[in-house]
């Protein structure tokens, strides 16, 4: 088969077990933050300035433009999701075959890639996703025996890699590794100056905007905070056992890599390695964390694939190949797939599709009946999305109000706990503020201190579902606010 038929079936593939999320649209909480920033910056601001949100603002600027091409949250970032991974697994394709020598396993290294990309959350255009095709077009870069042009773009593509989350840090030492090997030292100083070149010019530009410490606080300083608090997240051997069988094939067809003598077979087990133990660094380990884990693991289950297959007779080789592919699309992408097909089935028959999505569009019809964007609203335990949908401001620092009863994200955000909260209420006094009930996770006496405070000056407006409640501001009652609010009141 020939290379661009291979690209067209490779695309088609990883269009079918990613589709839904163009069907399904989007409700997810860190994704409506990302949203909210990159429409910030397409109306001036820079971020952190209005929308705050602890990641790079690279992020933020890939939103932006997103955004001004699809218009619609949801549609950016389906669309954004769509691009990484047709990126991604065209790039590890080509990356896997130029340092294995081998057609075949290019080709094992992208489908598996395809098809296991849909674990781990990996369906939300997460910040996570969006990193990978950097940071492999990175290495596709240094292939072969790269050109200084070359060795600098893939330091710039590296430096993307961390602008989408800073966590992707370790892995820049990979390709700083392969330059050194390919070029030797000027190579690596090539590598690091176009690698720093984004990093000073926002620095620059935030200098200039007097807000150098908005930058910092939300790149550094949230950072270590989020480190520094690892008594609050999940202990490691259930959750990072339990999320790494989701990867299998692949762990089970790595090792075999090793069959392969290769430099290159070290550098991306280390970013393998690298990735892992970045997660144990910053303590977190629910499911989207995993996703930077999958590319390499890919590349490696490829390369193992294609050495086993290698060592299998002829006549029986093609069919080994096939049964390989098939197995690990219908024991992963198949169920995507199939879920695709079921949302068509329900939208087109039924005239619904998920049920969260549903509800979000019911809550938004009945509040579009309020005068939101006038007199400001916040939403406590709603996606952050809501904002955008019904054109309202969101709140200076805390847009994701749906973690705020969320004790593991209180250093990341520098809230005390429920006194905080109940200041930030009793400060910012917006008008109207929408109310769900708590999930699972959430500090229960943080969430009943708050909504202690938050009835003490609001009467119900209307209860939205059974869920939901909406408040109203009780303007006879005296403001409680003794000092600046953190968070200003958000403003139409």
């Amino acid at each position: 088969m020939s290379r661009p038929a291979v690209a067209v079936v490779l695309v088609l593939l990883t269009a079918l077990v990613r589709a839904h999320p163009f069907l399904e649209g989007n409700d997810d909480g860190d994704v409506g933050a990302y949203i909210l920033g990159g429409r910030a910056l397409l109306h001036g601001a820079l971020p952190y300035t209005t929308v705050w949100e602890y990641k790079p603002p690279g992020l933020f600027a890939l939103f932006a433009l997103a955004l001004a091409v699809a218009g619609d949250g949801s549609r950016a970032a389906a669309l954004l999701d769509l691009i990484a991974a047709l990126a991604t697994t065209l790039i590890l394709w080509r990356l896997v075959a130029r340092i294995s020598g081998s057609e075949r396993a290019g080709v094992l290294a992208a489908v598996l890639w395809a098809c296991l990309s849909i674990e781990n959350d990996g369906l939300i255009g997460d910040a996570e996703l969006l990193a990978v095709p950097f940071a492999a077009g990175s290495l596709l870069a240094l292939t072969g025996r790269p050109r200084y042009g070359r060795i600098a773009l893939a330091g710039l593509l590296a430096a993307c890699a961390v602008q989408m989350k800073l966590s992707m840090l370790p892995f820049a030492l990979v390709p700083a590794l392969a330059a050194l090997l390919a070029r030797g030292v000027p190579a690596v100083i090539a590598f690091t100056g176009a690698f720093v070149a984004p990093v000073l010019v926002e620095a620059g530009v935030y200098a200039l905007a007097h807000r150098i410490d908005d930058l910092y606080d939300a790149n550094v300083g949230a950072t270590l905070r989020r480190m520094g608090s690892r008594g609050a997240v999940r202990p490691l051997p259930r959750d990072f056992a339990a999320e790494l069988r989701l990867l299998t094939p692949a762990w089970e067809l790595a090792p075999f890599a090793v069959l392969r003598a290769n430099g290159w077979i070290g550098l991306v087990a280390l970013w393998l390695a690298l990735g892992a133990l970045t997660l144990i660094a910053v303590g977190e380990y629910d499911a989207r964390q995993f996703l930077p884990l999958v590319a390499p693991l890919a590349a490696l289950g490829g390369i193992g694939a294609d050495r086993i297959a290698a060592r299998v007779r002829a006549p029986a080789r093609t069919a080994f190949v096939a049964v390989l592919v098939v197995a690990t699309f219908f024991l992963h992408g198949y169920f995507e797939a199939n879920s695709s097909a079921r949302i068509v089935w329900m939208r087109t028959v039924r005239g619904e599709h998920d049920w969260r999505i549903s509800e979000g569009d019911r809550l938004v019809r009945r509040l579009r009946a309020y005068p939101l964007a006038h007199d400001g609203v916040w939403f406590v335990e709603e996606t952050p999305l809501m904002y955008d949908r019904l054109g309202v401001a969101a709140p200076t620092r805390y847009p994701e109000t749906s973690n705020l009863f969320n004790p593991a994200l209180w250093p990341m955000l520098g809230i005390s706990g429920a006194d905080e909260l109940r200041r930030i209420v009793d400060c910012a006094r917006p008008r109207w503020i929408v109310v769900k009930r708590c999930g699972p996770w959430c500090d229960a006496a943080t969430r009943d201190a708050t909504l202690a405070r938050i009835r003490a000056g609001y009467g119900v407006a209307a209860r939205l579902d059974y869920r939901t409640v909406l408040y109203r501001r009780n303007d006879a009652a005296a403001p409680a606010c003794s000092r600046t609010p953190i968070a200003a009141p958000p403003r139409g």
